[in-house]
């Protein structure tokens, strides 16, 4: 790490640099925490929808899109996708 301090500490200077790149832990805390809170999720139906919406929020605003404009988008029929990556 030495090596790469520069890059390391970029979270530091840079605020628009996330502190942490593992956004897999990050999706799992707010379930995680409504599991501790309440004790269980009252069916997997629910669970998956929570995981559903979450994950496009998480999605959208990784690519810039507002929540509130991509919520707008999705139940207005026309829900926001990324551009598919073409090889």
């Amino acid at each position: 790490m030495k090596d790469k301090a520069e890059q390391v500490w970029t979270f530091t200077r840079n605020l628009a640099v996330p502190w942490t790149n593992n956004s897999s832990e990050q999706a799992l805390k707010g379930p995680k925490r409504h599991q501790a809170v309440s004790g269980y999720w009252h069916t997997m139906a629910t669970l998956s929808r929570y995981c559903r919406v979450h994950s496009y929020l998480v999605t959208a605003k990784g690519h810039g899109i507002r929540a509130i404009d991509a919520i707008h988008a999705a139940l207005a029929g026309r829900p926001w996708l990324p551009t598919p990556v073409t090889a």
